[in-house]
């Protein structure tokens, strides 16, 4: 919800003239819709927040082609900054993205990758997002600390 935040703010203090603004939902999207519109009362614009918004409208479909694009270069070029995978040489000889796979639960090597590098204080390096439910189910199952997940 931050990052939409972020970036409806980026295109209001571009100058952009936008009138609506088609989300994907996190929650309930009836609320999100509030959150938003009420955030952003004053510029106008109209929100439409919808599950699987990227199925419903083609601008959503567009851009999350683009972000998953934009995410496979950035992990194809991912360069560690924690030392146990430094130390992993996945910045070098072995490509991060080829052994981490897709990154969607139902990928095995996503599955294989998340399950050898689970640290049980620290979980996993900055690259993986803990609000993904894979990421926070592996917390809870195996991390030394679970009730603060």
């Amino acid at each position: 919800m931050n990052a939409a935040f972020a970036l409806v703010q980026k295109v209001i203090d571009e100058k952009i003239n936008v009138k609506e603004i088609y989300v994907d939902t996190v929650g309930s999207a009836t609320k999100y819709e509030k959150i938003l519109s009420d955030k952003f009362a004053h510029h106008n614009i109209k929100f439409r927040v919808e599950a699987k918004a990227d199925s419903l409208f083609p601008c959503v479909s567009a851009a999350s082609i683009v972000a998953k694009v934009n995410r496979d270069r950035i992990l194809k070029n991912w360069k560690f900054e924690e030392e146990k995978f430094i130390e992993k040489n996945y910045d070098n000889e072995k490509k991060f993205s080829n052994l981490l796979g897709s990154g969607y639960p139902g990928d095995p090597r996503t599955k294989k990758w998340m399950a050898e590098n689970f640290d049980p204080v620290f979980g996993y390096p900055n690259v993986v997002r803990f609000s993904w439910s894979t990421t926070s189910n592996c917390l809870q199952q195996y991390g030394v600390y679970p009730a603060i997940w």
